[in-house]
Parts: structure tokens; C-alpha cells; sequence
């Protein structure tokens, strides 16, 4: 699979946020989906296939952190890169990559792209 074809999922509440992230994502990889809380994004991980989660932490309804957990305590393995400002301590536990915002979209790539090398 090229890098091109992965399908991307970015939770995240803000709006204005949202909007950019998947607008850069959508310049490099052809599928960017996104969900505004970690509930809808945990429905949607659990019924779509994606190659990788893009998360907030702090959001209404569900947060980040309890959307991970479920994942994982599903066997759900996908891959996730957190982007907040707020450290989430349980990176090596639950298999996470954390990224400080404000995000670079580069760096944020690369991220993806190292994180989903063995696809």
C-alpha cells in the first residue's frame, strides 16, 4: 500500500482545527476522514477500517483518553497519534504516539508515515 492510500481519521472538537488538519492530511493521503468526539470516533474506528487515529485528548461527550482505552480494551490496534497540550502519560502503555499543539503538519506526517510503515 503507498502512503498515498492510507485512511486517516482525525478526532478532534474544535471546528476550526478540525477543518485544517484534514484539509492538510487531504493534500498527501487520498482518505481523511474525521469524528468531533472521541464517542463518534471511537463508533467510527470500531466500524470503518482505518490505517491510523489522529486524536485530541480533551473533548466533550468522550474524551481522548477513554476513546484510546476502549480501543484498546477492544483489541482495536490501531495505530494513534495524539495531538493536545496536554500530556497524556499512558503513551507506551496503550501503544501511542503524542504530538505537542500547535501541530506542524510536516512533523505531523512524518508521524503518520513512520507510524504505518509496516502497512
Amino acid at each position: 500500500m503507498s502512503v498515498k492510500e492510507l485512511k486517516i481519521i482525525v478526532v478532534e472538537d474544535d471546528p476550526i482545527i478540525r477543518f485544517t488538519m484534514v484539509r492538510m492530511l487531504k493534500n498527501r493521503f487520498s482518505e481523511v476522514d474525521s469524528a468531533e468526539n472521541g464517542k463518534e470516533g471511537l463508533k467510527k474506528v470500531t466500524e470503518n477500517d482505518y490505517d491510523i487515529v489522529v486524536t485530541d485528548l480533551q473533548m466533550p461527550i468522550m474524551d481522548g483518553h477513554s476513546m484510546i482505552k476502549n480501543l484498546r480494551e477492544n483489541q482495536i490496534d490501531t495505530p494513534v497519534i495524539i495531538c493536545s497540550a496536554y500530556d497524556f502519560e499512558e503513551t507506551e502503555k496503550y501503544k501511542c504516539k503524542w504530538m505537542s499543539k500547535p501541530i506542524i503538519i510536516d512533523n505531523l506526517i512524518d508521524m503518520i508515515q513512520d507510524s504505518t510503515a509496516n502497512i
